[in-house]
This record gives C-alpha cells, structure tokens and sequence, in this order.
C-alpha cells in the first residue's frame, strides 16, 4: 500500500483547507523530470520550456500516478500531460510527461498531445482517457493547432489504443472540448461510451467504441448564463462565458445513467439520461431537466465547474469563486439546504480547479489560483498549486450529503428566482 493510501484510511490529518481534506502535493510552480540539466537549460535558452507559463488544470489517479494536464495556455509549454508518483517527494516534485517526451511535443504532428484540459480513467477497463481539444495560445485568445480527438491509453502499456478524431459536423468553429465522462458497464470495454463537452459552442458530443463513432447533440441548458457570466475570486474581476463543463455520472439505474452537467457560467445544474444521449438517431429534448439553482442572488458567485459522482451517488463539485468543495447526496433533491460544504479555504483552496473520485471512492481535489494566473500574476515564492484527498466518508460527514442525515422541513425550500 503505497503512502497516500495509508494517509487516506487513517485520515484525520491537519489541513488548513478544512480537517476533511488532506494536503498531499504542493508546488510554488511546476516543472518536469528533464533528461539533464543541459536538456533543461537548451530548452529555456531556445524558448521551448518558459517555467513560468506552466498551468496545471486537471487530476486524476491510478495506482501510485497522479496524471496532471497542463493546458498550453501560452507558449513555451513542452508537455500537455504528464504524470507524478503518489510516493515521490510532496513538495514541487518535478512532472514526468506522459507517455514520454515526444508524444508531447510542443508544435508536434497531430497524431502526439496538443492540448489537454481533462482526462478520465476508465478502471474497470485500465483504460486513461484523454480528450485532446487540439487548442494552444489558450490565454492569448486561442489557436486551433489541430482537430480535436480522443484517445484511450492502455494503463498496463502506456500504449494508445483508441484514437477518435472528431468529424467536423461534431465541431463548430471556436469550440472547446474540456471535460469528459466516460461510461462502461458491467466491464463491457468495447461497449463504453463517453461524453465529451464543448464549452465555449454549447454542446455534448458522444463516442461510441462499438460504432467507432461520435455524434453531437446541443440544447439550450447548455449555454452560459448571462447573469452568471461575472466572477470575483482574490480581488481578481473577470468574465468568462463558459457552458457545458462540469459531469457528474450516476450509478446504474432501471438499466440507465442520469448525466448531471453544469454549464461553468451559471448557477444551476441540469440532467439527462444518458439513453438519450447514446441515441444517435433522435434527441428528445423534453428529457433533458433543470435542477433548482444552488443558491440565490445574482451575484452569488455559485460558479460551479468540475464534477465527479461517486459509486454511491454522491456528487462531488467544486465552487470557484467560493473557494470552496461542496456534496450533493443524488438520492435527496437537489435543494440549496441539502448541498453540503465539503471544504472552504481562500488561501489552500483558493480556485479548486478538478474535482475527481477514484475507484475507492477518495475524493481528489487540485486547487491552482488559476485567475491570477491568467489576470494578474503568481507570487512564485508562495505555493500556488495543491492537490488533496479524502475518502467519501470524512469527505460529507457532517453534512447533508452523508447518508445518515435526516432532512428538515426547511430544507425543502428552494433558492430565491433571479430572473
């Protein structure tokens, strides 16, 4: 069992983002596993690695590896995936890209990483799912290097083993695929499908392993809100027009899914079955339902992206501009009262940027100050970057999502209508 395994069974660790959580990783700013110093100090003199344009976003867990993406927000940026050991050093351990340097290379053949924002891991199927929007220059207004496209690795060879590149009725000018849901039941790996979200045109594209296929499906609860669009974190002001973002997966129910998603710019959360989204034929819009919002008050700063669902039905999301993790226990109604407060810290937690749930359902949690990243500037001798855990348990204990809590009457009110 390897340390951060032993660290979540006994958790009750001192953290300061809340003593649910756990601070396992930090840096002050990122940098890699570099073949040699010389390696590193000709990529810097030629502009290949500038350090300070480095940016993780996304998290996820297999193993004894924590996979990192790294958008290439600006240039400079030689690995847009890369990987750290769960029993390497905790502070500012270098990152190793994944599967290997040349499949990284920045400016590289379409067929290596361009830009990565999220990936999934399938773990019934040992399968790392990485969905490659293909975009450099992010933070400088975009550049769409090549087409966006997914891939599966196969996590016992580091090989790729599935690789979709999404047809051009699947992509409308200025998109931006960011997140992904990957769903394989009962341990069917040729019959996975997955959900891939378009967040800047407003769109759901599912893929197919079966049919080798993807098709698109886009409806109005996937477009920003525009009295959400306004952001406020650590003195930063900002706007930011984002839809679809955030999925949560539910268990299996009636031989069916419901996919949870909200849109980054909104306050709301919206679900669907995914039998209609695996239809590629017809869309019924009437199944598409709006949830009530998470809170009241236009500026409310309710900006929720990441999402992940545990295998009990717990959702886990994080709160932005809130620097805060909230829960959501799916069997209860999705009610202001009954979203429990996971975490909440302005400095540990200040933008929880990814939000993920492992196959023992811990709670994974990277925070990044990602808007004074882009806006302002990073004071790079402060941490900057953290990654923590919990298992589900200590993660809602206490709150409205852990299954031993017993609703109140006004817990059943609903948020105040903004419109």
């Amino acid at each position: 069992m390897n340390r951060v395994a032993v660290a979540l069974v006994v958790l009750c660790g001192v953290v300061s983002a809340s003593a649910r959580l756990q601070e396992l990783f930090t840096w002050n700013q990122v940098d890699f596993a570099w073949p040699s110093k010389a390696a590193r100090d000709a990529a810097i003199q030629t502009g290949a690695f500038v350090p300070e344009n480095q940016m993780p976003l996304g998290i996820e867990v297999w193993k004894d590896r924590l996979f990192v993406t790294l958008p290439r927000w600006r240039r400079g940026s030689p690995a847009t995936l890369a990987t750290v050991s769960l029993n390497g050093p905790q502070h500012n351990q270098p990152l190793q890209p994944y599967p290997d340097w040349a499949m990284n290379r920045e400016g590289g053949p379409c067929d290596g990483l361009t830009g990565i924002f999220r990936v999934q891991i399938d773990h019934a199927c040992g399968r790392l799912w990485v969905l490659d929007a293909g975009e450099v220059d992010v933070a400088e207004g975009g550049v769409q290097q090549c087409p966006p496209k997914l891939l599966a690795f196969d996590l016992s060879t580091d090989q790729v083993v599935i690789r979709h590149v999404l047809p051009e009725e699947n992509v409308r000018q200025g998109s931006l695929f960011s997140n992904l849901a990957v769903d394989t039941r009962n341990g069917q790996c040729d019959d996975t499908h997955v959900y891939m979200a378009d967040a800047w045109r407003f769109g759901i594209v599912t893929y197919s392993t079966k049919s080798n296929s993807s098709w698109r499906v886009e409806h109005n609860y996937m477009q920003s809100d525009p009295l959400a669009c306004r952001y406020n974190t650590s003195g930063v002001d900002f706007r930011w027009h984002d839809g679809v973002f955030g999925f949560g997966l539910a268990p299996v129910v009636d031989n069916d899914r419901t996919l949870y998603f909200t849109p980054m710019s909104g306050t709301r959360a919206f679900a669907v079955p995914t039998s209609a989204l695996r239809n590629e034929t017809v869309i019924d819009e009437s199944t598409f339902t709006v949830l009530p919002q998470r809170g009241g008050g236009v500026d409310a700063q309710w900006h929720a992206g990441a999402t992940a669902m545990s295998s009990n039905g717990i959702m886990f999301y994080n709160l932005v501009t809130r620097d805060a993790v909230a829960c959501w226990n799916s069997r209860l109604p999705y009610l202001p009262n009954l979203q429990g407060e996971v975490a909440r810290d302005t400095v540990t937690l200040n933008f929880p940027n990814d939000v993920k749930v492992d196959e023992f359902n811990n709670v994974w949690v990277l925070s990044n100050r990602l808007p004074r990243y882009l806006f302002s500037s990073l004071d790079l001798s402060d941490v900057n970057i953290r990654v923590f855990a919990a298992h589900e348990s200590n993660a809602i204990a206490g709150t409205p999502c852990d299954p031993h809590y017993a609703p109140q009457s006004n817990d059943f009110v609903t948020a105040p209508c903004v419109y």
